[in-house]
């Protein structure tokens, strides 16, 4: 008889197929590379934004599945951008070095967090772990 671990590890995605992911980061060279790390998972990129203003006007018009945010943007801070987000039950993962995971540990779980720098394979498993919770 199989234990009902089993059955969990079946619901974990491997790959991103299917799904779209905003970002939003105001570092062009980092925005590229996460651009990478999703299109390899095979996902479908929304943006890269740099500024919290066009995150809330991409928002009012797409339904992305995932985002990743970085804290600072261009215009301030993504919070209010992620506060929309988890209002519309999309799993959001804080990419930044500027704030402790502590922060959003009240969510239940749609908030993640990857500190920067961090490794691709983090990075992929963090959207990866994010997706499952769809």
């Amino acid at each position: 008889m199989e234990s009902s671990d089993n059955s969990a590890e079946q619901l974990k995605r491997t790959d991103l197929a299917g799904l779209s992911v905003l970002i939003a980061e105001d570092e062009a060279i980092v925005a590229m590379g996460l651009v990478d790390v999703v299109e390899e998972a095979g996902g479908e990129v929304i943006g890269p934004f740099a500024t919290v203003s066009a995150c809330l006007e991409c928002i009012k018009t797409q339904n992305p599945d995932l985002a990743i945010l970085d804290l600072r943007l261009e215009d301030g801070e993504s919070l209010c951008v992620a506060s929309e987000l988890v209002e519309k039950a999309v799993p959001v993962v804080f990419h930044s070095g500027h704030m402790a995971n502590q922060e959003w540990q009240a969510h239940d779980g749609t908030v993640l967090y990857c500190a920067k720098p961090c490794p691709t394979s983090e990075m992929t498993e963090t959207l990866l772990a994010a997706a499952s919770q769809r």
